[in-house]
């Protein structure tokens, strides 16, 4: 089941479990959608979202103007009985009763392994609901705080019976008011979260760690230096990823990681880190500074989850547009690493549904050329028939287990990128041009006579106008892209 550069999808589970059913439960999934996905490439499905949330805390957090303004941009017609609480403050790891019970997750993942996939579930490390039973059962774990403190800063500091606890934060924002934060400068709290994460093991193949880095040493102390009772906190990663791989192996740790703490999470022994910058650079345009950041250490690559969208980003045709976001994703498809693909980006959805929302709303179609026979289903049909001719080429296994290396292109312009990936007696060969602008190439492949040579992304999109000895010259309009696939023949 594992491979080195998996594909992994991204399902935001409450809303869309909606689609089997206004009451579907996990259990009601049929099987012939776990198929389909792994038709597609699949390797590992990440169920995000399916932890209960404290439901006293909906009515209290869940409706401040901006969240209201988020959910009025969905759809005018929500309720409130749309509002199911966010998904990353939740009462404990006990799945939703909008989906079913733990032992749900059971079935879910025999399907998944029985299709040759693995179930990745969150796992959420700095921090529980602010009105979690938990609180009252557990006082030690969490961070507590005087009633001076409360007085001086009550936006941070919260009162809960007559105990004062922080709220989860990071070191630049303020405070998630609906979260209260476990405070990993005492032991009670490193105990129980490797309990509660050796649970979980019991349910999946790998945990996706919300906001890994906050609980660094480093990072929670500086988050929360102005509590001056705190002892320096110890590296919970450090020691809870090799107990849990001593009896599981193949368990797999990724990390949402920010502020260039990636290759020290790998270090502490995470199977795959979160690569925003290659998004944020994707935004801002910067080719040269795009090539800089993938000619970092191979190993580090390997380990990047590379994604242009999810449920923390815009989607990707809004955030890009149509043209440059097909180009990102070929890019992102192609290069080492975890690729990770969220719910209806396939499908060339435009709206980002709040994590809070248990609802899906319908979109209304775009006004495309392209006209599949489910158009009915599908908000862009354009987007849909490009997805569908992409995967069928990155779920080869040149691209899943085979080794990366930029291919040089002797007085290509900077716009141009080129790789290429090898395995066995195999190589894809990929060129990608970043601008609106058309844009010339020329590739020396070295030919011999049991060389077989074949364009596999398009039918006409790309032009080859010269094939003779080993030299291609390639016409690659704005944001196109060609995949050679080169075998020789044995």
């Amino acid at each position: 089941m594992k491979v080195k550069n998996p594909i992994t999808y991204e399902i935001n589970t409450r809303s869309w479990i909606k689609q089997f059913g206004a009451h579907a439960k996990l259990t009601d999934v049929p099987t012939e959608y776990w198929r389909d996905l792994r038709s597609k490439g699949v390797d590992l499905v990440w169920l995000m979202g399916v932890w209960e949330t404290t439901k006293s805390s909906i009515e209290k957090y869940c409706f401040h103007p901006d969240l209201v303004k988020a959910y009025d941009r969905i759809s005018p017609e929500w309720t409130k009985d749309d509002i199911y609480g966010s998904p990353y403050a939740i009462e404990d790891y006990q799945v939703s009763s909008h989906l079913g019970k733990n032992e749900d997750l059971g079935g879910i993942r025999s399907v998944l392994h029985e299709n040759n996939m693995g179930l990745i579930l969150d796992f959420i490390p700095n921090h529980f609901n602010a009105e979690s039973s938990l609180i009252h059962k557990h006082p030690d774990v969490f961070l507590q705080a005087s009633k001076e403190q409360f007085e001086r800063d009550s936006f941070t500091i919260y009162q809960s019976r007559d105990r004062y606890f922080a709220h989860g934060k990071d070191p630049y924002f303020p405070a998630w008011t609906d979260t209260v934060q476990i405070n990993y400068s005492v032991q009670e709290a490193h105990l129980f979260m490797t309990e509660r994460l050796h649970m979980l093991s019991e349910f999946c193949d790998g945990v996706r760690c919300d906001m890994a880095m906050l609980i660094l040493p480093e990072i929670f102390e500086k988050t929360w230096h102005d509590l001056s009772h705190l002892n320096a906190p110890e590296a919970f990663w450090k020691t809870v990823i090799p107990t849990i791989k001593e009896q599981n192996p193949e368990f797999i740790f990724i990390a949402e990681a920010y502020w260039d703490t990636q290759w020290q999470l790998q270090q502490m022994g995470f199977d795959y880190t979160y690569d925003k910058k290659l998004m944020d650079l994707l935004r801002s345009r910067s080719n040269h500074d795009i090539k800089a950041h993938l000619s970092g250490d191979l190993t580090y690559q390997e380990k990047s989850v590379r994604f242009i969208e999810n449920h923390d980003e815009d989607r990707s045709l809004l955030e890009l547009g149509e043209g440059r976001s097909r180009m990102a994703s070929v890019m992102m498809s192609t290069l080492p690493g975890m690729k990770l693909f969220y719910d209806g980006q396939w499908e060339g959805r435009r709206m980002r549904i709040p994590v809070q929302m248990g609802t899906s709303f319908p979109e209304d179609p775009c006004p495309c050329t392209v006209n599949p026979a489910n158009a009915d289903h599908i908000p862009c049909p354009c987007q849909y028939h490009h997805y569908n001719v992409l995967l069928p080429v990155i779920q080869n296994e040149i691209l899943k287990n085979g080794s990366w290396e930029w291919y040089h292109l002797e007085g290509a312009p900077e716009a141009i990128f080129s790789w290429q990936w090898t395995h066995r007696h195999e190589r894809l060969l990929v060129v990608i041009n970043t601008e609106p602008h058309f844009n010339q190439v020329k590739l020396s492949i070295a030919l011999q006579e049991n060389t077989a040579i074949s364009e596999v992304l398009n039918n006409n999109g790309a032009l080859v106008n010269d094939h003779r000895e080993g030299q291609i010259t390639v016409a690659l309009p704005g944001y196109k892209s060609v995949i050679y696939h080169i075998k020789n023949r044995r």
